[in-house]
């Protein structure tokens, strides 16, 4: 039975959304994952590989992960780092901040090879870290312009400025979506209790409560921009939710083309135990400032979250992953 809000068209080859009667509806998340969606991942070249040491084996697979770090890049990658089966210890993070170097696994199945955790665990980590050294903060804010529509439904793919001259097509651009203290009574969110004692979700006098999408300007008419990604949310003149558009700089700090694959992560926490109980930052894999990442082929067993896609990563790929806990 196909849903009123979002089903297959005629020929089946793209998806029709319906829409309220303010025009908000389901975004279209095609555009997600490596390449901006329906690209192929790459097979990345093997450069190095390294054996199991039967000891800790940090320093020696960061400093291998170093070394394809130096490398040049050849068609934006630098080449990937094979390990070959076995056991790895792994006793603080590790870290991918280049662009084009992946870490794999050169067993037939990710279970063939393991990075591990020591037990007992002292404090938490992120096992394999992929991101870049700085975030995305030059904002050009002399750019900076007032979304003009009273509404600008969910799923959107423009809005209406004040002053459009100052943006051209193709200016990669941030829209920002404040929090606003009537949004969060909108949402009832200013309603909640957790042990008798009130709670707030979001602090709208907080700097960080701030939405913050990065776009891509494909058109403009008149006042309108049409950017290349949807808005995942609405905005709300009537609940005090003032947007704006700025245009930002070159994502320098940003890393991209990096991934892991075929690879196990283990935390090696005892049967009946939880690893997040003492270690609530212990996770296998974080992204973080970059685009067009993947992690392929992929176990993880006993992490507080697993694998978290966190500040400013886009066009991410997670593809047949495996995430367990024991009870």
């Amino acid at each position: 039975m196909n849903s009123a809000w979002a089903r297959p068209n005629s020929t089946r080859s793209a998806l029709v959304y319906g829409t309220t009667n303010r025009g908000d509806r389901i975004a279209d998340y095609s555009h997600a994952g490596y390449g901006g969606g329906g690209v192929a991942l790459p097979n990345v070249s093997e450069v190095m590989r390294l054996n199991p040491s039967g000891g800790d084996d940090t320093a020696r697979i960061q400093q291998a992960l170093n070394d394809v770090s130096a490398r040049s890049l050849q068609n934006g990658f630098r080449g990937a780092l094979v390990l070959n089966p076995g056991r790895y210890l792994i006793s603080s993070p590790l870290k991918i901040s280049k662009s084009g170097v992946v870490l794999r696994g050169g067993g037939a199945s990710p279970s063939d090879v393991t990075l591990y955790a020591p037990t007992p665990i002292s404090q938490g980590f992120v096992m394999l870290q992929i991101s870049g050294t700085t975030p995305v903060s030059s904002e050009a804010g002399a750019t900076r312009t007032s979304i003009s529509d009273a509404y600008v439904p969910s799923g959107a793919m423009s809005v209406n400025v004040t002053q459009p001259e100052r943006f051209a097509v193709g200016d990669r651009v941030v829209v920002r979506r404040p929090i606003s203290t009537e949004w969060v009574a909108f949402m009832e969110m200013d309603q909640l209790y957790r042990d008798g004692a009130h709670q707030t979700w979001l602090d709208p006098q907080s700097s960080s409560s701030v939405q913050r999408w990065f776009r891509t300007i494909k058109r403009i008419d008149g006042t309108r921009l049409t950017f290349d990604i949807p808005l995942t949310d609405s905005f709300d003149m009537a609940l005090k939710i003032f947007g704006t558009v700025s245009k930002t700089t070159t994502n320098s700090g940003w890393i991209e083309n990096s991934g892991a694959e075929n690879l196990s992560f283990d935390s090696n926490a005892p049967r009946g135990t939880w690893a997040y109980q003492s270690n609530p930052d212990f996770l296998a894999v974080r992204l973080d400032y970059a685009r067009d990442l993947w992690l392929r082929n992929i176990k993880t067993r006993n992490f507080t979250d697993n694998v978290v896609v966190g500040s400013d990563a886009s066009r991410v790929t997670l593809f047949n992953l495996e995430l367990a806990h024991d009870n």
